[in-house]
């Protein structure tokens, strides 16, 4: 996706930053992948196809094919939850590594702006085919293979434990003890933003209606890893001779210290009810070894979390072409009413 916001690269930039981490590889073509609005990702082909293993061990096979992800430069205008966000997704790739969850392995992260004026990341390419392109295709059986395994996916990050509430950055203004301070500020900030660039959010009406339902917030004890962007777009998936597995989960981005259920709300493409999708539930109480269940504040917890993040959507189109922006906008904004209606209904 077009926006104003991603740091694009020259193909020398990226050739320098290459040659810095692997002397020895030629490029030979460089791709960038137009999904997204705030990073800037390119495909990285090399000539020569055994080596990228033998000057990276950490790889885990013989490829030819990188990623170079690359975040914004320090003085684009990004909402207030993005600042700093890109060294998240470092600290969560080192967080995944060795948890059995199929990530990409990070070949070179530079967070200095030493080479590129912005933060990146050089990594694995993840074969495969992103969920949302290839949902429509899925055999029965095929989409419970992927949902048992996505389960799993899911209960693995969440089983990983935080200090605090709140996003995976440095200093103690980002830091929080309760949940209800930490996801508080995060709908403060949102709607700040949202006022900031002339979207017109009902803030007063969400400002109430989140102080009367502090108390089911706060409800939530213990910090787990949530990924707020595990939706159908970043969920790779192969198929072959009828059977069906996740090849890897790309981008952390978004992650945060809080409710552990909260990750469903952000599994846009994938599930509409996780309620109802017995294969994930299976494969995620495989792992996280309790039952899966849900109670009356828990599902008033998760309508908290898709208002947020529909808040995020429809914030974030200031930075769309146009007639994109308007489209997009009013059908969050018609999804932000709908959400606030049944969190008043139910208090």
């Amino acid at each position: 996706m077009d926006s104003i916001i991603k740091t694009r690269l020259e193909k020398k930039q990226i050739e320098q930053f290459v040659k810095s981490c692997l002397p020895k590889q030629e490029i030979q073509e460089i791709t960038e992948i137009p999904d997204g609005n705030i990073c800037s990702v390119y495909v990285i082909q090399t000539s020569n196809r055994q080596s990228i293993a033998s000057e990276a061990p950490i790889f885990s096979e013989h490829r030819s094919k990188m990623v170079l992800k690359v975040g914004m430069t320090a003085d684009v205008d990004c909402l207030r939850y993005e600042k700093g966000l890109f060294p998240t997704e470092y600290k969560v790739y080192q967080l995944l590594q060795d948890q059995g969850i199929p990530i990409p392995h990070i070949l070179k992260a530079d967070l200095s702006g030493s080479i590129i004026p912005a933060g990146c990341l050089l990594m694995e390419f993840v074969e495969g085919t992103a969920w949302n392109k290839i949902s429509r295709e899925l055999e029965r059986n095929e989409r419970a293979q992927l949902m048992n395994g996505l389960g799993k996916c899911f209960a693995q990050i969440s089983r990983i434990k935080g200090d605090y509430f709140g996003y995976l950055k440095d200093g103690a203004q980002h830091r929080f003890q309760t949940h209800g301070e930490s996801f508080s500020h995060m709908i403060e900030d949102i709607l700040a933003d949202g006022m900031e660039r002339g979207i017109g959010l009902p803030c007063r009406e969400i400002e109430t209606m989140l102080y009367k339902q502090s108390s089911l917030l706060d409800e939530i004890k213990e910090p787990r890893l949530v990924d707020f962007d595990l939706w159908a777009g970043n969920v790779f998936v192969k198929k072959q001779k009828g059977q069906a597995e996740i090849a890897g989960i790309i981008d952390f981005g978004h992650c945060f210290y809080g409710d552990a259920y909260a990750a469903f709300a952000a599994a846009v493409h994938l599930f509409e009810d996780v309620e109802k999708e017995s294969d994930f539930i299976r494969g995620y109480e495989c792992v996280s070894g309790e039952t899966f269940s849900f109670t009356s504040h828990d599902r008033i917890r998760l309508d908290w979390y898709r208002l947020y993040l529909t808040l995020l959507c429809a914030v974030e189109t200031y930075r769309y072409e146009k007639n994109l922006a308007e489209k997009v906008r009013a059908s969050q904004l018609r999804k932000v009413e709908r959400l606030l209606q049944k969190l008043q209904s139910v208090w």
